[in-house]
Protein backbone atom coordinates (compact mmCIF):
# COMPACT_ATOMS: atom_id res chain seq x y z
CA UNK A 1 0.00 0.00 0.00
CA UNK A 2 1.84 3.28 -1.13
CA UNK A 3 0.60 6.47 0.21
CA UNK A 4 1.81 9.94 -0.70
CA UNK A 5 0.71 13.48 -0.50
CA UNK A 6 2.10 16.94 -0.73
CA UNK A 7 0.36 20.49 0.91
CA UNK A 8 3.80 22.29 -0.11
CA UNK A 9 2.71 22.93 -3.94
CA UNK A 10 0.94 26.81 -5.12
CA UNK A 11 -2.09 26.07 -5.46
CA UNK A 12 -2.59 23.82 -2.35
CA UNK A 13 -1.41 26.63 -0.43
CA UNK A 14 -3.21 28.83 -1.49
CA UNK A 15 -6.37 27.20 -1.09
CA UNK A 16 -4.75 26.60 2.93
CA UNK A 17 -4.44 30.28 3.20
CA UNK A 18 -7.87 31.26 1.60
CA UNK A 19 -9.66 28.92 4.39
CA UNK A 20 -7.02 30.25 7.09
CA UNK A 21 -5.66 26.79 8.16
CA UNK A 22 -1.78 27.64 7.92
CA UNK A 23 -0.04 28.47 10.59
CA UNK A 24 0.58 32.15 11.44
CA UNK A 25 0.19 34.92 13.43
CA UNK A 26 -2.98 33.20 15.34
CA UNK A 27 -2.56 29.84 17.62
CA UNK A 28 -4.24 27.26 15.50
CA UNK A 29 -3.67 26.07 12.17
CA UNK A 30 -1.18 23.31 10.51
CA UNK A 31 1.88 23.62 9.19
CA UNK A 32 1.92 22.19 5.58
CA UNK A 33 4.42 19.19 5.19
CA UNK A 34 5.18 16.51 2.25
CA UNK A 35 5.51 12.88 2.42
CA UNK A 36 5.12 9.46 1.33
CA UNK A 37 4.65 6.04 3.04
CA UNK A 38 4.64 2.78 1.59
CA UNK A 39 3.21 -0.08 3.40
CA UNK A 40 3.61 -3.79 3.25
CA UNK A 41 0.86 -5.96 4.08
CA UNK A 42 0.10 -9.63 4.05
CA UNK A 43 -2.45 -12.07 5.40
CA UNK A 44 -1.87 -15.49 6.50
CA UNK A 45 1.33 -17.52 8.08
CA UNK A 46 5.10 -15.99 7.40
CA UNK A 47 8.02 -18.00 6.28
CA UNK A 48 9.69 -20.25 8.64
CA UNK A 49 11.89 -18.34 10.86
CA UNK A 50 10.42 -14.74 10.13
CA UNK A 51 8.09 -12.60 12.40
CA UNK A 52 6.29 -9.79 11.02
CA UNK A 53 6.99 -6.22 12.73
CA UNK A 54 3.11 -6.70 13.72
CA UNK A 55 0.13 -7.71 13.82
CA UNK A 56 -3.27 -5.89 13.30
CA UNK A 57 -5.16 -7.46 16.15
CA UNK A 58 -8.63 -5.53 15.99
CA UNK A 59 -9.90 -2.50 13.20
CA UNK A 60 -12.92 -0.67 12.46
CA UNK A 61 -14.11 2.16 10.43
CA UNK A 62 -16.59 5.13 10.83
CA UNK A 63 -17.47 8.70 9.98
CA UNK A 64 -17.02 12.07 11.89
CA UNK A 65 -20.69 12.76 13.93
CA UNK A 66 -23.02 14.98 12.12
CA UNK A 67 -23.56 18.38 13.55
CA UNK A 68 -22.25 22.02 13.14
CA UNK A 69 -20.11 21.93 15.96
CA UNK A 70 -16.86 20.45 14.26
CA UNK A 71 -15.18 19.38 17.27
CA UNK A 72 -17.96 18.01 18.98
CA UNK A 73 -18.82 16.19 15.76
CA UNK A 74 -15.43 14.55 15.36
CA UNK A 75 -15.29 13.60 18.98
CA UNK A 76 -18.43 12.18 18.06
CA UNK A 77 -17.32 9.95 15.46
CA UNK A 78 -13.62 9.01 16.97
CA UNK A 79 -15.70 7.93 20.18
CA UNK A 80 -17.75 5.89 18.51
CA UNK A 81 -15.09 4.36 16.84
CA UNK A 82 -12.67 3.78 19.50
CA UNK A 83 -15.84 2.35 21.46
CA UNK A 84 -16.38 -0.27 18.55
CA UNK A 85 -12.99 -0.79 18.58
CA UNK A 86 -12.80 -1.61 22.25
CA UNK A 87 -15.38 -4.35 22.27
CA UNK A 88 -13.83 -6.49 19.77
CA UNK A 89 -12.76 -9.48 21.54
CA UNK A 90 -8.79 -9.19 21.60
CA UNK A 91 -8.66 -5.34 22.78
CA UNK A 92 -9.50 -6.00 26.18
CA UNK A 93 -6.92 -7.90 27.37
CA UNK A 94 -4.47 -5.33 26.96
CA UNK A 95 -3.87 -1.34 26.88
CA UNK A 96 -2.12 -0.56 24.17
CA UNK A 97 1.06 1.39 25.69
CA UNK A 98 0.92 4.53 23.00
CA UNK A 99 -1.38 6.42 20.31
CA UNK A 100 -0.66 7.49 16.82
CA UNK A 101 -2.47 9.36 14.69
CA UNK A 102 -2.30 11.05 11.87
CA UNK A 103 -4.00 14.61 13.18
CA UNK A 104 -3.02 17.86 10.95
CA UNK A 105 -1.72 20.21 14.23
CA UNK A 106 -4.65 21.74 14.45
CA UNK A 107 -5.99 22.59 17.97
CA UNK A 108 -9.94 21.30 17.80
CA UNK A 109 -8.50 17.78 16.33
CA UNK A 110 -6.53 17.81 19.96
CA UNK A 111 -9.87 18.36 21.66
CA UNK A 112 -11.95 16.16 19.22
CA UNK A 113 -9.42 13.09 20.31
CA UNK A 114 -9.09 14.42 23.94
CA UNK A 115 -13.07 14.09 24.58
CA UNK A 116 -12.79 11.01 22.77
CA UNK A 117 -9.98 9.66 24.85
CA UNK A 118 -11.83 10.46 27.98
CA UNK A 119 -14.81 8.13 26.88
CA UNK A 120 -12.90 5.53 26.20
CA UNK A 121 -10.27 5.58 28.77
CA UNK A 122 -9.87 2.22 29.27
CA UNK A 123 -8.67 2.26 25.52
CA UNK A 124 -6.20 4.44 26.00
CA UNK A 125 -2.82 4.08 27.46
CA UNK A 126 -2.08 5.12 30.96
CA UNK A 127 -0.04 7.37 30.62
CA UNK A 128 -0.86 8.84 27.72
CA UNK A 129 1.42 8.90 25.32
CA UNK A 130 0.27 10.15 21.70
CA UNK A 131 2.70 10.01 18.88
CA UNK A 132 1.30 12.99 15.88
CA UNK A 133 2.78 12.73 12.94
CA UNK A 134 1.94 15.92 12.48
CA UNK A 135 4.77 16.70 15.17
CA UNK A 136 7.99 15.80 13.23
CA UNK A 137 6.87 16.28 9.64
CA UNK A 138 4.22 18.65 9.47
CA UNK A 139 0.53 18.22 7.92
CA UNK A 140 1.37 14.97 5.56
CA UNK A 141 -2.28 14.64 4.84
CA UNK A 142 -2.62 11.05 2.88
CA UNK A 143 0.92 9.72 3.97
CA UNK A 144 -0.02 10.29 7.39
CA UNK A 145 -1.13 7.38 8.83
CA UNK A 146 1.63 5.50 7.47
CA UNK A 147 4.16 7.93 9.55
CA UNK A 148 2.09 7.38 12.60
CA UNK A 149 2.56 3.59 12.23
CA UNK A 150 6.25 4.01 11.49
CA UNK A 151 5.82 6.36 14.85
CA UNK A 152 5.02 3.73 16.69
CA UNK A 153 7.01 0.67 15.28
CA UNK A 154 9.89 2.97 16.23
CA UNK A 155 8.79 3.40 19.93
CA UNK A 156 7.58 -0.04 20.90
CA UNK A 157 10.79 -1.75 18.72
CA UNK A 158 12.98 -2.47 21.80
CA UNK A 159 9.75 -3.07 24.23
CA UNK A 160 6.89 -4.85 22.20
CA UNK A 161 3.32 -3.89 23.63
CA UNK A 162 0.02 -2.55 21.37
CA UNK A 163 -0.32 0.44 19.56
CA UNK A 164 -4.10 2.00 18.91
CA UNK A 165 -3.73 4.02 15.90
CA UNK A 166 -6.37 6.30 14.21
CA UNK A 167 -6.58 8.83 11.28
CA UNK A 168 -9.21 10.78 9.23
CA UNK A 169 -9.76 11.78 6.08
CA UNK A 170 -11.00 15.08 4.13
CA UNK A 171 -13.99 13.08 3.63
CA UNK A 172 -15.19 12.63 7.17
CA UNK A 173 -14.41 8.53 6.80
CA UNK A 174 -12.28 7.32 10.03
CA UNK A 175 -10.51 4.47 10.78
CA UNK A 176 -8.45 3.03 13.74
CA UNK A 177 -6.61 -0.44 14.41
CA UNK A 178 -4.96 -2.29 17.32
CA UNK A 179 -1.58 -3.11 16.25
CA UNK A 180 0.51 -5.68 18.04
CA UNK A 181 4.13 -4.96 17.63
CA UNK A 182 6.88 -7.22 18.02
CA UNK A 183 10.29 -7.51 19.53
CA UNK A 184 12.77 -6.66 16.75
CA UNK A 185 15.19 -7.35 19.56
CA UNK A 186 15.49 -10.92 20.56
CA UNK A 187 16.22 -10.40 24.21
CA UNK A 188 13.68 -7.23 24.38
CA UNK A 189 11.11 -8.32 27.03
CA UNK A 190 7.99 -5.76 28.02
Amino acid sequence: MLAADSLCDDATLKKLGERDRVLGSRRDGLIPGEAAGALLLAHGPTPAGERPLARITACTLGQVGRGPERVQALADGLGDVFARLARQPLVADSRPRCVASGQTGEVFEARAFSYAALRQAPLMPEPLVHLRACDSFGDTGAAAPALALALALHRLRAHPGRALLYAGGEDGALGACVLDVAATDPGATS
